[in-house]
């Protein structure tokens, strides 16, 4: 069979360009209806974004006194803290007059006592402070004994004998000594 196409061609290639405009208006069409689509969710996402920060901000404000308390504990526990570390830098530092005494009486050998303790220095101010230590003992090798005993003890510094005089006391021969040393903050 033999077909005969009576169609002109310019009839045929409006129809051809009838059919172009019809995918491309199709196509017009799917692409606005993807961008549609695509406004509309982001107008939603958005709208639901825009809702959970201001109810973010709501929490906020309702929370904001807790929240500043809570910064005001904060701050005052790093206070404490701070002041419990001066504490105890200082408490480190320092030498207590019960450590001294107790260094003093240990330093003590056989035939040597003390008669006055004084101090000389800075009043309030136990380390760095001035010792003058008066005593009498039975011998100046004794009082030597006494010396490398107060130098042995961290407590103690700048040793030195002022004076050991030779001399009666209650009828028995001894020797009378003023020592002088320094506290530290070491003890």
């Amino acid at each position: 069979m033999i077909e005969i196409n009576l169609v002109p061609a310019k009839i045929q290639k409006a129809k051809g360009m009838q059919q172009w405009y019809s995918l491309m208006g199709l196509g017009g069409a799917v692409v606005f209806a993807i961008i549609g689509f695509l406004f509309f969710t982001a107008q939603r996402d958005s709208s639901r974004i825009a809702k959970e920060i201001e109810s973010v901000k709501a929490e906020q404000e309702k929370l904001r006194p807790i929240i500043t308390k809570i910064e005001r504990i904060r701050s005052e526990e790093q206070l404490k803290t701070d002041k419990l570390a001066q504490i105890k830098t200082l408490l480190d530092k320092q030498v207590f007059w019960l450590r001294v005494a107790q260094d003093l009486n240990d330093a003590l050998p056989g035939g040597v006592w003390y008669s006055v303790v004084r101090s000389i220095g800075p009043p309030g101010k136990l380390a760095g402070l001035g010792l003058q230590l008066e005593g009498a003992a039975t011998s100046k090798a004794a009082i030597g004994e006494l010396i490398a005993n107060l130098a042995q003890k961290s407590t103690f510094a700048a040793i030195s004998v002022t004076r050991a005089d030779d001399g009666p006391l209650n009828g028995y021969n001894v020797v009378r000594f003023v020592v002088t040393l320094s506290v530290t903050a070491a003890g």
